[in-house]
């Protein structure tokens, strides 16, 4: 699903930092390009899988949690890839994905769950708590693909609320134990606003996030830079060709 580019990785004193809206503003310039919103997803979910990836161990289990908007396509995508590299893949979403209406997210999600028909790459199409929580239970790798940029709420509702809880609940007890689940927030941790840096409570406190094209000011700032863990932006388009 890739495109031959290949995203490059940059810390954030390496990268531009740009408000959520100039970077829609980009992304639009990029489609008035050539460039299809949907290549930029797949090259999203590839920047994420490339990192990912780099960390699989044998028999590693990779649980996504996808939303409904064009950040679960993220999560998707990277799905997909990650099968395709070895993993055992879980991904989970609050509808099936002829459910999801945004697009590219509809695409990548119809054509991920095509793949895992037949492959490594489970779909758990509203779940229920339990089953989240039962998956969560096996990850080595969660990937938190639910709100990403878009999300500027102050509060969690719905299945979002929930997963985020049972998320931060599994970590909270394997750190009891001495261990840590690495979890990859996929543009942002999910309940932190990436233009402002608010939090809510619960939030996503990834290990890594991975950020497309340029930092976001809220991903700098207290107490959102807090959940953010190790920010790495990813250059998922030569940003010399946008005009």
């Amino acid at each position: 699903m890739a495109s031959e580019f290949v995203p490059t990785f940059h810390t954030a004193d390496q990268a531009q930092t740009l408000d959520v809206s100039a970077v829609l503003e980009l992304e639009r310039k990029i489609a008035a390009s050539g460039a299809s919103l949907f290549d930029l997803m797949n090259r999203a979910g590839l920047a994420v899988a490339m990192y990912v990836g780099e960390r699989l161990g044998l028999g590693t289990n990779v649980v996504v949690l996808a939303g409904t908007g064009n950040n679960g396509g993220d999560g998707w995508v990277a799905a997909e890839l990650l099968s395709k590299m070895g993993a055992r893949v879980t991904i989970a979403c609050s509808l099936p994905p002829e459910g999801v209406t945004a697009q590219p997210a509809r695409d990548a999600a119809i054509h991920a769950a095509r793949f895992g028909n037949r492959a490594s790459l489970s779909v758990l199409a509203e779940p229920s708590a339990d089953d989240v929580k039962g998956a969560l239970s096996q990850a080595n790798i969660v990937i938190d693909a639910l709100l990403g940029t878009g999300f500027a709420g102050t509060s969690l509702r719905g299945s979002s609320l929930e997963w985020i809880q049972l998320l931060a609940d599994e970590q909270a007890s394997r750190k009891a134990a001495g261990r840590q689940l690495a979890v990859i927030a996929v543009d942002a941790p999910s309940g932190v606003n990436a233009q402002t840096g608010a939090a809510t409570d619960p939030c996503v406190r990834a290990t890594a996030t991975i950020t497309m094209m340029a930092a976001k000011p809220g991903l700098l700032a207290e107490p959102g830079s807090a959940y953010v863990g190790q920010l790495l932006v990813a250059r998922i388009f030569p940003l010399e060709q946008v005009s």
